[in-house]
Order: structure tokens, then sequence, then C-alpha cells
């Protein structure tokens, strides 16, 4: 593998990097330095000759972050397993700009008898997954379309078309983004049977009378939204099982200024009885359900990781990062 010397700090949310079966992981670097620049990521175990050249999800990536998905075939391993990998940070050309060494411990279903609380745990959703793929979300991957609508431009200004008896023939199609996008979800859960989660999402929605229809320019409403909830829930230690029997979200009161009033918006939240929750080798929780319909198709999976370092938000992400 090419190496040269260290040019630049990255650092990484994994100062351990866990995997299951089945499942990747999801890792995020970090780095300021490499705006403009474009970079991969070698991992390498410890002695091999070989090499995993993992390019950054285009999604989720920007010029300073980079998110990868990695896992292994377990096949042919007796698990529970842990060894070392060397990573490197590289450009194009192959020349790296930092490295890290990170264990790795590859988890084992049914490995381990654990309870899913401690004191400050959490339980961090890593990503969405319904259909094999047919759907898959993560923090800070935007989920939307683009859709279109019509405007009318009269002498350089945005005009109200049927105000303006403008025919229908010169209405202007403006074509905008809409999303959603979950930044962080986690959990807490304590030994009494009782639960606390956040959902920080963010929306983008079109502001139709912000949009300038003559230089085709949408504007947008956008809003970070703190969802929060409480619930109770039952653990059974025999198959490391979990059910939600009560979920409580919250409640902020919206008020209206085109009608002058005031309604109740319940805070949204994903968990629930609806889903069945697995605990697997201490380390995860994969929560099941359907996504509408019956087969695989409309299977949907959620995988949360147990993080032992307590939240800090930033921008309303989990930013905890190992050098």
């Amino acid at each position: 593998m090419p190496k040269s010397p260290k040019i630049t700090d990255m650092q990484m949310d994994k100062d351990t990097i866990f995997l299951l079966e089945d499942f990747d992981n999801r890792i995020r670097f970090r780095n300021s330095d490499l705006k403009g620049q474009e970079w991969s990521i070698y991992i390498q175990v410890a002695g091999a000759s070989s090499y995993w050249d993992i390019e950054p999800d285009p999604e989720e990536s920007s010029d300073s972050l980079g998110v990868i998905y990695w896992g292994i075939d377990p096949n042919g391993l007796d698990l529970p397993i842990s060894f070392d990998v060397d990573i490197y940070i590289h450009d194009r050309n192959g020349k790296t700009f930092d490295n890290f060494k990170r264990v790795v411990k590859v988890e084992k279903k049914g490995s381990a008898s654990c309870t899913p609380w401690s004191s400050g745990d959490q339980w961090i959703w890593l990503y969405t997954n319904v259909g094999n793929q047919l759907y898959f979300s993560a923090p800070g991957k935007p989920v939307g379309i683009v859709a279109s609508t019509n405007g009318c431009c009269l002498e350089g200004q945005t005009v109200d078309c049927i105000a303006n008896n403008i025919p229908e023939e010169d209405w202007v199609e403006l074509e905008y983004a809409v999303y959603e996008m979950g930044n962080l979800e986690y959990m807490i859960l304590k030994s009494d049977g009782t639960m606390k989660g956040e959902l920080i999402e963010q929306t983008q929605n079109l502001n139709y009378q912000g949009s300038d229809f003559c230089a085709k320019s949408p504007a947008y409403n956008r809003r970070t939204n703190y969802n929060k909830y409480d619930g109770k829930f039952t653990f059974d230690p025999s198959n490391q099982t979990m059910v939600f029997t009560e979920i409580v979200p919250g409640t902020k009161q919206v008020y209206v200024p085109q009608t002058g009033q005031t309604y109740t918006e319940y805070d949204r939240c994903y968990v629930g009885p609806h889903a069945t929750y697995e605990i697997i080798g201490c380390r995860w929780i994969i929560e099941t359900s359907r996504a509408g319909g019956e087969g695989p198709s409309s299977e949907k999976v959620r995988l949360f990781e147990r993080r032992k370092t307590p939240i800090s938000k930033e921008n309303g992400e989990y930013a905890i990062w190992f050098d």
C-alpha cells in the first residue's frame, strides 16, 4: 500500500470499530484542511497484504466530512473476533494524508447477554434500510423529491398569473427540491423501564411567495425540529428482546399568523410498539417493522449503536471525534 508522512490531522468518530454480522457500520472522518481535495480511505488488517479502498458516500459527504459504510464477510470466522486495522486517508493518486490504528471487534448474534440500560449510555441511530436499500436514510442524508410548480414573470417582476390575466402558455415552470433529513436520534434507556429520546430533523419546503419566477430561482422555508419523547418498555433477557409499551411525544404550541390561531403540534418519533427490538452483542439494537405491505421489500430495519461517550450536540449532530 502506498504510504507517505502524515501531512494533515484527520479525526474519526470511532475509537473502536464494532461490526455486526450482516450489517455495515457507519464511520465518519473530518478535516477542514482538505476542502476541494478528493480523498478516499484504505483499510488494511494489520499484517495483511490486501486492503479495502473505500470512497466516501457522495450524498452524505462534503469537502471536510467523509462518511463510509464498512463491514466484513463473517463466513469462515469464529465469531466474536477482534483484530487490528490500519486506516489511511489518501488522494486519487494514492498519496496518504493521515493514518489511524484501530481495534475492530466483530460481534456474533446471541453471543452475549446484556441489558439495554447503563448509566451514561445512549443508543444512537446509525441508519435505516427498507427493502434491502430500496429506501435508505442516515444522519445528515437528505431524503426528498424534485418537483415543479408554475408562476409568472411580467416586466422583470414575479406576479400573480390570474390577477394579471397571463395566458397559461406563458406561465413559467419552476423546479424545486423538498426534503427531510434526520440529523440525530438517540435513546436513553433506564433500568426502571422508562426511557427518553430525541429526534432532530431538518425540513426544506418551497416558499412560493418568495420565489423569483423571472430568474427561475426557488425560495425555501427551512426548519429544524427538536422532537422529544418519553416512554416505557419491557426487556426479556431470555431472548434479548425489548418492547415499547408506551411512547409519549412532546408537544409544541404553534401560532399560524395567516389564521391568527394556535394549534398543538406533536413531536415526531419512530420508535414504538409497532416494531420489534433485539439487543445484539451488548452493542446493537436492531429495530424491525413494516413500511407498508408484505414481503421482503417492505421490511424496515433501523440500526442503533450503543455509545458510552455522552451526547455532545454540534449543529444537531452526534459530535464526538477521536484522533
